[in-house]
């Protein structure tokens, strides 16, 4: 039996992994926003989040989810972290179209041709991931693990 704080180090170790490589594809959304290819950044933004619900998820639980599913990583999230559910609320169409747009992103921008987004939906999606990154580093550091 594995004691506690090799447990605990594994997932601090892969809570880092998941977090780096959202920094990274984050950071490829910036070089797409500058370049004009928005496609590109949404799907480097569905990335971004889908690395950083993975590691919230993984840390506070232990499990290892294995789906690309954007709706499904973040209503399994939101039980575990307060504060997940406001930055994509979805209770208007509007904010349902939004999350649409970044649910997407991880297959239509590569299989379909119709995909298109605008940089004012871009610009949002990219704030409200950079704020779930950031809520993410703040749970690392105040969360203590128990078991």
């Amino acid at each position: 039996q594995r004691d506690k704080e090799s447990i605990i180090e594994e997932l601090q170790q892969e809570f880092d992994r998941h977090c780096g490589l959202a920094a990274e594809f984050f950071a490829g959304t910036e070089l797409f926003v500058t370049r004009k290819n928005y496609r590109m950044a949404a799907f480097n933004l569905h990335q971004a989040a889908e690395q950083t619900y993975a590691g919230i998820i993984h840390f506070l639980s232990g499990w290892r989810v294995q789906t690309h599913s954007l709706d499904k990583l973040c209503r399994y999230a939101q039980y575990l972290l307060p504060g997940l559910a406001e930055l994509f609320p979805r209770d208007t169409e509007a904010e349902r179209r939004l999350f649409q747009f970044l649910q997407k992103a991880y297959s239509d921008t590569r299989y379909k041709k119709d995909y298109y987004i605008k940089s004012p939906e871009l610009l949002i999606l990219k704030e409200r991931i950079k704020k779930l990154m950031d809520l993410c580093q703040k749970m690392k550091h105040s969360i203590p693990i128990t078991f």
